[in-house]
C-alpha cells in the first residue's frame, strides 16, 4: 500500500512464492542459468591458460570502480546506482567486484557472489569465455544466470559450458502495468523484433485496474489507456502471461501476445534489498 500511494511501478524479492503470491508476487523472468567446472574447462581448453586476468576490486581502487561506472552505463539494461554508494551496492549480499585486464586493458567486469557471476559485462561480447576461464582457476565451479538480452554472450557460452537452463528469475509484482509493459518491451526490442499489432486488456493488478491498449505499429511500441477490452486478467495470471517463459494462458488466448511475450523483467542481484 505504502508503494502503490508514493507511485512505485516495480517491485521485487525473493523466498517462497506462495507465501508472497499472497501479497500480489509472482516468480516470472527468463534467466538463463549456465554453469562451468574445472574439468568441462579443462576438455574445452586443454592446458591452455587465457592472458586474461581477474583483479578483485577494493574500496580503494578508485580507477577499477570509475571504469567499472563507465562499463555499467553502456548496457541495455541500467539500473538507478547512486553515486555516493556505487561501490557499497557492489558488494551486496557480500558479493565481489572483479576488472577483468587483459594487456594492461581493463576489458570488462563482474559481480561474483560466492561462484555465481550475478551481473557482467565484457566490452566485446567473445570476451565473457576468458572472465569464465579466468575465474575458474580459482574456483572448482562457475556459473551465471544471464537475462535474455544478453544473448550475444549466451551465444559464446552455451557451446562450452557444463549445463545450461531456462529458469524463472526473482519474485516480482508490478503496480503499473503501463509503465513497465512499455519499458521492458523497449528493452525487448534491442534483441527481438516484436511483429506490428495490438492487444487490448483489462488487468485487475495490484495497484488498481488498468484498461490498456498495447501496440506495436511500423516498429513503435506505445502502451496507452483504452476503454475496451479483449482479454481480462487477475492480477498474478497478468503477471505470468506478461512475464512468465511457461504460460499456457498466454499460447491459448491471444497469437500476438505468444510472439511478443515473455517480457525480459529483470533485477541484478546487487540492486536487490
Amino acid at each position: 500500500d505504502d508503494m502503490i500511494a508514493n507511485g512505485v511501478d516495480l517491485s521485487s524479492l525473493g523466498g517462497q512464492r506462495q507465501r508472497y503470491n499472497y501479497f500480489s508476487y509472482e516468480k516470472v523472468g527468463v534467466n538463463y542459468a549456465i554453469s562451468f567446472t574445472k574439468t568441462n574447462i579443462r576438455h574445452a581448453f586443454g592446458t591452455n591458460k587465457t592472458d586474461v586476468k581477474a583483479v578483485e576490486v577494493t574500496k580503494d581502487d578508485t580507477l577499477y570502480i570509475d571504469a567499472i561506472k563507465e562499463m555499467y552505463k553502456k548496457s541495455d539494461f541500467v539500473p538507478y546506482r547512486k553515486e555516493e554508494i556505487f561501490f557499497d551496492i557492489l558488494r551486496t549480499w557480500k558479493a565481489k567486484p572483479y576488472v577483468f585486464i587483459k594487456n594492461d586493458e581493463i576489458i570488462g567486469y563482474c559481480i561474483l557472489g560466492g561462484t555465481d557471476i550475478s551481473e557482467v559485462y565484457a566490452k566485446e561480447p567473445c570476451y565473457i569465455v576468458d572472465f569464465v576461464r579466468a575465474l575458474i582457476e580459482n574456483n572448482d565451479r562457475i556459473s551465471l544466470g544471464l537475462p535474455p538480452f544478453k544473448g550475444e554472450y549466451i551465444a559464446y557460452l552455451e557451446p562450452i559450458c557444463d549445463n545450461i537452463a531456462i529458469t524463472c528469475g526473482h519474485m516480482f509484482t508490478v503496480l503499473n502495468y503501463k509503465n513497465v509493459l512499455k519499458a521492458f518491451m523497449l528493452l525487448k526490442q534491442t534483441y527481438a523484433t516484436l511483429p506490428d499489432g495490438e492487444l487490448k486488456v483489462l488487468i485487475h493488478g495490484r495497484g488498481g485496474d488498468e484498461t490498456l491498449l498495447i501496440k506495436v505499429e511500423n516498429g513503435e511500441v506505445s502502451v496507452t489507456e483504452t476503454d475496451s477490452y479483449d482479454i481480462e486478467l487477475n492480477h498474478l495470471d497478468a503477471m505470468r502471461f506478461f512475464f512468465n517463459h511457461v504460460c499456457i494462458k498466454r499460447n491459448e488466448i491471444s497469437e500476438i501476445g505468444a510472439k511478443w511475450f515473455p517480457l525480459p523483467i529483470c533485477e541484478y542481484s546487487a540492486d536487490a534489498v
